[in-house]
C-alpha cells in the first residue's frame, strides 16, 4: 500500500474562502518519478482552479456583496493495492445557493508507470461501450425524470473512452460533474459499474491486478 499524505491551502480575503485539499503520495523508491509526476499534476490542477476563481472575480462574474465564494477541494482515496491506486477529486465553488462541482480522477499504475484509462479496464475486443451505454441509459432515464423536464433520448450521449471514474475493489464508478448530465442538474452524479456485473467484457489487467 502507498503512503498519501493531505496537504491543505487555506487561504481567506473578504470576498473568498480557500479550503483546498489534495493528497501526496510519499514513496521514497523506484516509482519516485511517477510519483512525483502524480504530485505535480494533481498540484497544478489545484492551482489552476484557485487561479481561474481569481480570474473570474476579477471580471466580476460573482455578485459578492452579501455571500462569501467558497472555494473547495475534497479527495478520496478509494482504491490503493498492488501499487494501484485512484483518487477522485471535487473542485467546488460555493455561493449561497450557488452550487457548482466538477470532479476530476486521479487512476495510475504505478508499476506501469501509466495512467489508467477505461480502455485498460476492459476487453478491447468487445465493444463495452455499447454494452455499458446500454445499461447505462434507464439509470439515466430515472435521474432525469428525477431532476429534469428534458427528453431522456436527447439528453443521453452516453459514455465514451475518455469518460471520468475512479476505481474500486469491486468495481468502477463513472462521474458526471455540475450540468453535464442536464443543465437542470447541478449536482455530481455517479453511476457504480460492478465488477461481477461486467465480468465478461472485463480486461485481464482488471481481473488480475484490481478486482482478485
Amino acid at each position: 500500500m502507498l503512503s498519501i499524505d493531505k496537504n491543505v491551502i487555506d487561504e481567506s480575503t473578504s470576498l473568498v474562502k480557500c479550503n483546498l485539499s489534495y493528497p501526496i503520495i510519499n514513496e521514497e523508491s523506484v516509482y519516485s518519478n511517477i510519483t512525483n509526476l502524480i504530485n505535480n499534476v494533481i498540484y497544478e490542477d489545484i492551482i489552476t482552479f484557485k487561479d481561474v476563481v481569481s480570474d473570474e472575480l476579477n471580471i466580476n462574474i460573482f455578485n459578492l456583496t452579501e455571500n462569501i465564494l467558497h472555494v473547495i477541494t475534497e479527495y478520496r482515496v478509494t482504491l490503493n493495492k498492488n501499487n494501484i491506486i485512484s483518487i477522485p477529486i471535487e473542485f467546488s465553488q460555493l455561493l449561497g445557493l450557488y452550487d457548482i462541482t466538477y470532479i476530476n480522477c486521479y487512476n495510475y499504475d504505478l508499476d506501469r508507470s501509466k495512467m489508467i484509462k477505461l480502455a485498460d479496464l476492459f476487453n478491447v475486443d468487445k465493444d463495452y461501450i455499447k454494452i455499458i451505454n446500454d445499461k447505462l441509459y434507464r439509470k439515466f432515464q430515472y435521474i432525469i425524470k428525477r431532476y429534469s423536464s428534458e427528453d431522456i433520448d436527447k439528453s443521453f450521449q452516453g459514455i465514451c473512452n475518455e469518460q471520468t471514474f475512479y476505481i474500486e475493489k469491486d468495481g468502477i464508478i463513472l462521474c458526471f460533474s455540475s450540468y453535464e448530465i442536464s443543465k437542470s442538474i447541478s449536482h455530481v452524479v455517479e453511476f457504480k459499474l460492478l465488477f461481477s456485473e461486467y465480468e465478461e467484457i472485463l480486461s485481464e489487467y482488471t481481473i488480475n491486478n484490481i478486482w482478485s
